[in-house]
């Protein structure tokens, strides 16, 4: 895809500029070496949390590698639309809540991510999980994908750092009290399907998810 050639076009030019190698932007952006090399190598595509990666790493506005990488740019759109309209219906629904935000919900998924790796996270997960769908309003995508993630984890389908990302995704959803406490009617579970959309973003890329 020409959007995928035109960031890898900007990252040589910066790692050329700044005097770095791939490993040391591996370092600095927190993604693993063999990763960065297949999204340099034109092997992998560079999904949302790559970007948001890099730009740190980098030190640069992360609009400027999204504008090099237009699919992901258009992913993030979406994103940031539902964000927003989360954001504003709990502002008029429970206005002494404070906004979430993104930097708040990839921190989520990170603890979640270590949970979910362990015996006790999977163990949750198997216990809990159907009794909870039982008692959720779930309708449409929200509940196909929460579907598609339990059966892939439950088969250990996928590389370990995507099952990971899916037992975040499937822990966060159990949890009750997060970002929005599930029983604050009517947007307890809007934050569950903000982190649910983003993780299934990222899965989507690396064909986990169909």
């Amino acid at each position: 895809m020409k959007d995928q050639e035109l960031l890898r076009e900007y990252l040589k030019t910066e790692l050329s500029e700044r005097g770095l190698s791939l490993r040391e932007l591996g370092k600095l952006s927190g993604i693993n070496h063999a990763t960065l090399s297949r999204i340099m190598n034109g092997k992998r595509k560079a999904n949302l949390d790559h970007l948001h990666r890099l730009s740190a790493g980098l030190d640069v506005k992360v609009t400027d590698l999204l504008s090099s990488a237009d699919e992901s740019h258009n992913e993030t759109d979406d994103f940031n639309k539902s964000l927003e309209a989360v954001q504003t219906l709990v502002k008029t629904t429970y206005p002494e809540m404070h906004s979430i935000t993104l930097e708040q919900i990839n921190a989520e998924i990170e603890k979640y991510e270590e949970q979910g790796a362990t015996p006790r996270g999977r163990s949750e997960i198997e216990e809990k999980l159907k009794e909870k769908i039982q008692h959720a309003p779930l309708t449409g995508t929200f509940f196909n994908n929460i579907d598609q993630m339990y059966n892939d984890f439950m088969m250990r389908r996928g590389r370990p750092e995507n099952i990971a990302l899916m037992g975040a995704a499937l822990l966060y959803f159990i949890v009750t009290v997060d970002l929005i406490p599930d029983y604050l009617a009517p947007v307890g579970l809007l934050d569950d399907a903000l982190i649910v959309q983003l993780i299934s973003r990222k899965l989507e890329h690396d064909n986990i998810l169909m």
